[in-house]
């Protein structure tokens, strides 16, 4: 059979045993890849990695990867420089399908940049995405500024202007690319889930471990113990419902949590005595420790535009889930999930969401089934792959056509507002020094409503010269 090129693929990738859920997402694909294209993979430590996954797929080292002549690239890239820099470099120079876990590089970004040149990269990093604002934030930063805010400041422009494509997996996600990328090829492709298998044994061995009594109704949070997760305001609202609710416990799996908790402090010795804190686990544990919990809490905000792969995995065990309501968690259907605000009403809310979830078990199973039906319907790996092909035949074609990045590049030249312009374009002055003065108020992207008003200001400014 002859080969075309779009059916080619490339895919660089983190693979198991790294410790990262985009490893564990790009593990669940490889095989159905392979049966759909001509598949080449590279990763980190090939070695490593070939004998943790046993899939019998010939694995190579990112260095090996040199041309995109005759294969489409997939970059699975998120924000973590330790698992992701090598990937980030080969996307920039290989353009190809970047696929974005979170639209939040922020700190790839960085990392990346203070380790090949120190500040002056970093600035140059800041001033490329942010145009007129980067250049004056960077000016605030050498005289001993504050560094900027990751959620502000995501720096996703350099690798999505160097791209064919991008895949992400939520409108969320899509609709921020395009506020500062108008012109991308974004598209969205579910994140891949595999089904999963019957763990009632291993949660009761674990519920047994951890001395938790048969009957006691078991609340789980889960994943890296850092501030976005809300984990502070699950703590409060446990030593709430502890008073009232003597059956109920709090399980906290993930890095950091017992660290958090020292620090956090808070409950009382009832309550304390009620929470259970695993720290960093295996893949196998956590999903025991999953399969074990009755009521699953995942708050975030602010959210970088990631898909929360935890938080997929407790809907489609069956488990009825909380969650914040925004960025992608608000793209879940209501009726798979309980959705909490993310203003002042976030503790009160979820006070009364656990108190009725604990006190009716019909809806704990209702909602349940509702999560696994849409999961699995949803974010199937075939579903995930479909996705995945439809974009690689939308950027290679099959005529043998090829798309180009999404904005034409010159080496050093940022994009405007920074790119030269005539001082007789006074529309471009009136703009870039418009910019410039909300950055240096501290204006983001997410300040729509100023940002409307003021753009439809300068429309009447045009209109009226």
């Amino acid at each position: 059979m002859t080969v075309t090129p779009w059916q080619q693929v490339a895919l660089l990738t983190p693979l198991p045993p790294q410790r990262t859920g985009i490893a564990d997402h790009s593990a669940a694909l490889l095989q159905p890849l392979a049966e759909r294209f001509d598949l080449e993979v590279f990763t980190d430590e090939p070695e490593r990695s070939a004998a943790a996954l046993r899939c019998g797929l010939p694995l190579r080292r990112f260095r090996d990867f040199t041309s995109v002549a005759s294969h489409v690239a997939i970059y699975q890239l998120g924000n973590h420089a330790g698992h992701h820099a090598e990937i980030y470099d080969l996307a920039r120079q290989l353009p190809g399908i970047a696929v974005l876990h979170e639209y939040v590089l922020h700190d790839l970004v960085r990392d990346r940049a203070y380790a090949h040149g120190g500040p002056r990269a970093w600035n140059e990093e800041l001033r490329y995405a942010l145009g007129r604002s980067g250049e004056r934030l960077t000016a605030l930063l050498a005289a001993g500024g504050e560094q900027p805010s990751p959620f502000d400041w995501p720096l996703f422009e350099r690798v999505v202007d160097a791209s064919l494509a991008v895949i992400v997996h939520s409108r969320a996600a899509r609709d921020r690319i395009a506020k500062s990328r108008p012109l991308a090829s974004v598209h969205i492709a579910p994140l891949a889930l595999p089904h999963p298998p019957d763990l009632r044994s291993p949660a009761a061995a674990l519920r047994q471990e951890l001395e938790i009594p048969e009957r006691a109704l078991v609340i789980g949070a889960f994943g890296v113990a850092a501030a976005s997760k809300r984990l502070d305001v699950v703590l409060r609202a446990f030593g709430r419902l502890a008073a009232a609710r003597p059956d109920c416990m709090l399980m906290v799996v993930g890095p950091e949590s017992p660290s958090f908790l020292r620090r956090s402090g808070g409950l009382g010795s009832q309550a304390a005595s009620r929470v259970r804190v695993l720290d960093r686990v295996s893949f196998d544990r956590l999903q025991a420790a999953m399969a074990a919990t009755d009521v699953g809490v995942n708050l975030r905000y602010p959210t970088g535009g990631e898909t929360s792969s935890t938080c997929l995995r407790l809907l489609g065990m069956g488990c009825p889930v909380v969650v914040s309501d925004t960025g992608w968690f608000a793209e879940i259907p209501d009726s798979c999930c309980a959705k909490v605000p993310v203003d002042s009403l976030e503790e009160p809310t979820l006070d009364a969401v656990l108190e009725t979830l604990l006190a009716r078990p019909e809806l704990r199973r209702t909602l349940g089934e509702s999560a696994a039906h849409w999961t699995r319907d949803h974010h199937s790996v075939e579903a995930a792959v479909e996705a995945y092909a439809a974009v690689v035949e939308t950027v290679a074609g099959t005529r043998g056509g090829r798309a180009a990045p999404s904005r034409p590049l010159r080496a050093g030249v940022p994009p405007p507002p920074l790119s030269p312009y005539s001082r007789d374009d006074v529309d471009t002055e009136v703009l870039t020094e418009v910019a410039a003065a909300l950055g240096d108020l501290g204006v983001t992207e997410a300040d729509e409503e100023i940002l409307r008003a003021v753009a439809h200001r300068v429309a009447e400014l045009g209109v009226s010269r």
